[in-house]
């Protein structure tokens, strides 16, 4: 029996002309009559490529041939199927004109060429030479879905279980195989037959083949083998495309392999594919892949942080679906830009948007997108602008046209949003009304679902009111299979009100054992959820407010130790985070482990969507698998970050009593709601302090903080902030103070706030401040006060490295503001640094980001005297800027994002960025120094330098070089950079926006090897004793 003759075939094609290639064995047997089909392919298209004619229309006369050559009339079936309309017609009246040739034909051919297919054209029968296109040139109508499995699971039953050099025959028919269970959407039994193909493909290049291998591929997809169905695409599908001279057909499968690619997370991969197909001629596309390939290299640029690209792309995409009327199309565009200048915070162009688009709906009277729309501003004015009167008029708007449209849906969300704006505005009655006309709706609909969520949204109300009995009632009457369907923020908002009510009728253990379970629950979700545009962690207000809940229960009773390691946790979380930004994660995950990333973190929703509604043994069962997923998904997450040590929080606070000295101490603040919460930190103990939102304590802090400014900066408002939350807070002993912030406490430098008050606002000089009694650093979580213990490293090529660059035009980068003094401070930071035995510097033309690559993790010390730009709402997308290379076709633009770091493997024990500034303009804000900061974490810096606003030039050279001179004498990093402001603020200026800004964030040891300390430390004790024996020989001496 003849096997596979596919390097046979495959040489065929590419060495013979059409007129070449001759039918080797025109005899009747089952194995010659295939491979004569392939052989027919082969020629089809060759003759099809050098005359432009249609391979089908070709294959079909091929066909025609060999039967009139063979009499087989398997071949005239080949040829019918192969054919165009006319070709057909003119075959079907060939047929019906021979009775006798009618008598051969099988019936369910003719069943098929009637169009008369009924259930014997599935009858049961073995596989034969007609029924090669059984199931690919014909749907299976529903009502005969039976009988087709039952002569699918016939041949199935057949095959022979070898799947290695499988006979053409058998090929034949697991292609038919695959063909009917598409149909009957089998994807399992699909791919399980096409992996059979995949890895021994008989089929030279043909339409036939792109359809049946397309088949493959969606099946794999469907079924989450990502893998398989990339190596298809790239290996069987575009080689295909290519053959067969299909550009256009190439484009697409290329698209599709793209698509894929950033299902996946593989997105720079994924980028690469779409601007390939985007600089070819993407124009042979038709309108609807175009549009594709716009709106997702828009999407891909967005996630590459390439903002401008990406806007440019979705109007470009907006263009193409306003040429063809693409009104949905459209829309969906344009929320997406409303949703990226919203995150912008520039929210007068996301406004603009939402706007256009309603425009584009109320002139074409898409009256269901209108209302949508209207929701939607509204809740942009409640939440944004907080403009409530405006919501409202939105919200009004919406329930009108969704009453006179007999929308349920937009009615229903009307209702329940003009309740929550009401709430917020405290006027309860009007509140109240609504949420009861949302009631009665769904429960008009018996929409159980709807009807629950907003028996919740009316208990919260309740319970914000008061009306306990009420509110107990209410949620009383609630099915918990209905709880079980709601969305996870109304499931937390009900575990919210029913903790509340709890904590009101006195049953605090109750109370806490539900919180308790809230809080596991939306860490468990955050960890999975992380925005994956930006790696971002979101906060739903319901979780917030449930954060809120769980941490007053601990403080009142008395759990502070509780309190923070959930705090700490929530934290931690932001690893995630970036771990889930998906551009990262593609750089340091392969291929393989994207995949199976993927469908881990699939696995896990599936596996907590089941655990909530699970039971008994079932829910046990649940449990243990979801604990080995997320292990798994964590494992992956430790390759991800390597430099960075999570660890149990009970662990933690061992470690922290352990390890904090005597004169240290930690401040703690975490803010949910506007309510202050602090952690006030010693070797001993752990006090916790609250600071409600009634007292206004977040505006006397937001104040302050908004007077820092050249010569603005009031100082009475400051020492407000000293004598509000510090004052009497430090013991006695202490001389270094850790600081973790969060939200405003981010944009305050403590060192700044004067410990008594100044005799004006304005008089710097008459302040004492708390930089003059205490060192100060700052931390992201304590965590990163346990990791800056561990093992540092000792085999650096060099001690120190600067770069410096004073001209930004010639750099390459024109807008950028000059800095004259950075060369000074770079030579000046790398003469005091004389203890330090490998150094270099490099200044201007040198300060090239190709250098900084090469050299940067090999550095102890990186001093970078140049722009740093610190994107608030997409920290991984912060730059540095160093020189551009002059090539255009070079890879080095002379701009490095924080993302890139990762792949440098830095683990410096110091970066000092001398000029940080927000991308946004003027102060840095809490979640770009958190992210920025913590970008330089995990990709392995032990600390960083940085400040929090824009200072002079010449200020920050003269702080950085003074802060190297202490450090060169062996001191401290917070220690060093606390003397180098002093001596600022003491000798050329005290007002503290000049010298306030720099802060250290991370470890705080000293970064002169130890070899070198130690070795001074040695050879003073040396020189002492030499001293000291020297007097006791004189002194003995004259004794005598």
């Amino acid at each position: 029996m003849q096997k596979y003759l596919t390097i046979v075939l495959l040489s065929l094609f590419t060495s013979l002309h059409a007129d070449e290639i001759k039918l080797q064995n025109i005899s009747n047997s089952e194995a010659d009559v295939l491979n004569n089909w392939l052989m027919a392919s082969i020629k089809a298209n060759q003759i099809a490529y050098e005359t432009g004619e249609s391979a089908l229309d070709v294959k079909s006369e091929q066909f025609f041939d060999l039967y009139q050559s063979t009499q087989n009339i398997a071949y005239l079936t080949y040829a019918y199927h192969e054919a165009n309309s006319i070709q057909r017609a003119e075959l079907f009246a060939y047929i019906y004109d021979n009775d006798d040739l009618v008598q051969q034909l099988p019936d369910h051919f003719l069943s098929y060429i009637n169009n008369t297919i009924d259930s014997s054209y599935y009858k049961v029968r073995d596989f034969s030479l007609y029924d090669i296109y059984t199931f690919t040139t014909t749907s299976i109508p529903s009502e005969l879905e039976t009988e087709a499995r039952k002569l699918l699971e016939h041949w199935y039953d057949r095959l022979e279980s070898a799947h290695q050099n499988v006979p053409i025959e058998e090929s034949f028919k697991i292609q038919a195989l695959i063909h009917g269970y598409d149909n009957l959407n089998n994807f399992q039994k699909v791919h399980e037959l096409g992996s059979i193909l995949v890895n021994e493909n008989p089929f030279p290049s043909s339409y036939f083949s792109l359809n049946l291998f397309d088949i493959i591929s969606y099946s794999s997809r469907v079924l989450g083998y990502y893998s398989q169905a990339l190596s298809i695409n790239q290996q069987i599908l575009q080689p295909i495309a290519n053959e067969l001279g299909n550009d256009q057909e190439l484009l697409t499968i290329k698209l599709d392999y793209a698509l894929l690619l950033f299902r996946v997370g593989n997105v720079n991969a994924s980028l690469t594919v779409f601007e390939d197909v985007f600089n070819q001629d993407y124009s042979i596309l038709d309108s609807r892949y175009q549009a594709t390939l716009f709106n997702n290299l828009a999407i891909s640029y967005l996630n590459a942080g390439q903002f401008d690209r990406y806007v440019e792309f979705q109007l470009n995409a907006f263009e193409i679906a306003s040429s063809e009327n693409n009104y949905s199309q459209q829309l969906s565009i344009l929320r997406n830009l409303f949703i990226y200048y919203r995150r912008q915070n520039e929210t007068e162009l996301a406004f603009n948007y939402l706007n256009q688009a309603l425009q584009i709906a109320r002139d074409n009277d898409l009256t269901t997108e209108i209302a949508s729309i209207l929701i939607s501003l509204g809740i942009y004015k409640k939440t944004v602008e907080q403009n409530f009167e405006e919501a409202l008029y939105h919200y009004y708007s919406a329930l009108q046209l969704s009453t006179e449209t007999n929308n349920y849906q937009h009615h229903y969300m009307s209702y329940l949003e003009i309740g929550e704006t009401y709430l917020l505005k405290q006027d309860w009655y009007n509140a109240e009304y609504y949420f009861k006309n949302a009631l009665q709706l769904t429960f008009s609909r018996e929409d159980t679902r709807s009807y629950t969520q907003a028996a919740i949204r009316y208990s919260n109300m309740l319970i914000h009111q008061g009306r306990y009995e009420e509110t107990e009632r209410l949620l009383y009457k609630l099915d918990h299979k209905d709880l079980a369907t709601q969305f996870f923020n109304i499931q937390i908002l009900y575990q919210n009100v029913k903790t509340r009510l709890l904590k009101q009728k006195k049953h605090i253990d109750n109370a806490v054992a539900l919180s308790t379970s809230s809080i596991t629950e939306i860490l468990d979700h955050l960890r999975e959820s992380s925005d994956m545009q930006t790696g971002h962690m979101r906060m739903d207000e319901e979780f917030s407010e449930a954060f809120k809940l769980h941490t007053m229960l601990m403080y009142e009773t008395g759990q502070y130790e509780k309190a923070l390691s959930v705090i700490g946790e929530l934290r931690n979380i932001s690893r995630a985070g970036f771990y889930n930004n998906p551009l990262l994660k593609s750089k340091v995950l392969s291929e393989e482990e994207l995949i199976q990333d993927f469908n881990l973190s699939t696995r896990i929703q599936q596996l907590r969507s089941r655990y909530q509604t699970a039971t008994g043994e079932q829910r046990v069962y649940l449990g243990n698998e979801l604990l080995n997923a997320i292990s798994e998904r964590n494992r992956l997450q430790s390759k991800a970050f390597p430099n960075y040590n999570e660890r149990q929080y009970d662990q933690l606070f061992r470690s922290l009593r352990r390890e904090l000295k005597p004169d240290q101490m930690i401040f703690y603040f975490t803010v949910f709601d506007e309510d202050i919460f602090q952690f006030v930190i010693t070797r001993r103990d752990i006090k916790m302090n609250i600071y409600t939102a009634n007292d206004n304590y977040l505006e006397l802090l937001r104040s302050g903080i908004n007077t820092i400014g050249y010569r603005s900066t009031d100082l009475h408002k400051l020492h407000d902030i000293y004598t509000a939350f510090f004052d009497g807070n430090i013991p006695a002993t202490v001389s270094h103070i850790y600081m973790i912030p969060d939200g405003d406490f981010y944009r305050l430098p403590l060192e700044i706030l004067p410990v008594n008050r100044a005799n004006t606002t304005h008089s710097f000089g008459t302040a004492r401040y708390l930089i003059e009694d205490y060192s100060i650093s700052y931390l992201n979580s304590l965590t990163e006060l346990i990791n800056e213990r561990q093992t540092e490293r000792t085999d650096f090529a060099y001690d120190m490295v600067g770069f410096g660059i004073e001209n930004f035009e010639d750099a390459g980068h024109s807008w950028l503001q000059n800095l004259p003094f950075s060369s000074t401070e770079i030579k000046n930071s790398y003469e005091k640094l004389y203890s330090f035995n490998n150094r270099r510097i490099f200044l201007e033309s040198e300060s090239t980001e190709q250098n900084f690559r090469n050299i940067a993790g090999n550095s102890r010390i990186l001093h970078l005297a140049t722009h740093s730009m610190v994107n608030d709402e997409n920290p991984l997308f912060s730059s540095l800027f160093l020189f551009s290379d002059e090539d255009p076709n070079s890879p080095y633009d002379g701009i490095i994002h924080a993302y890139e770091l990762f792949d440098m493997n830095l683990n410096a024990d110091l970066i000092f960025l001398s000029s940080c500034e927000s991308g946004a303009g003027g102060y840095l804000q809490g979640s770009g120094i958190l992210g920025f900061s913590r970008a330089f974490s995990f990709a392995g810096a032990r600390s960083l330098a940085m400040n929090l606003w824009p200072v002079r030039d010449q200020t920050a050279s003269d702080i950085s070089i003074n802060f190297y001179e202490w450090l060169n004498s062996g001191e401290n990093k917070a220690e060093s950079i606390r003397q180098a402001r002093l001596k600022y603020l003491n000798n050329t200026n005290s007002d503290p926006y000049l010298w306030g800004s720099f802060v250290i964030y991370g470890d705080i040891h000293s970064p002169l090897p130890r070899k070198n300390y130690f070795a001074s430390i040695f050879f003073l004790s040396l020189g002492f004793v030499i001293i000291f024996g020297s007097s006791f020989i004189i002194l003995t001496g004259n004794r005598g």
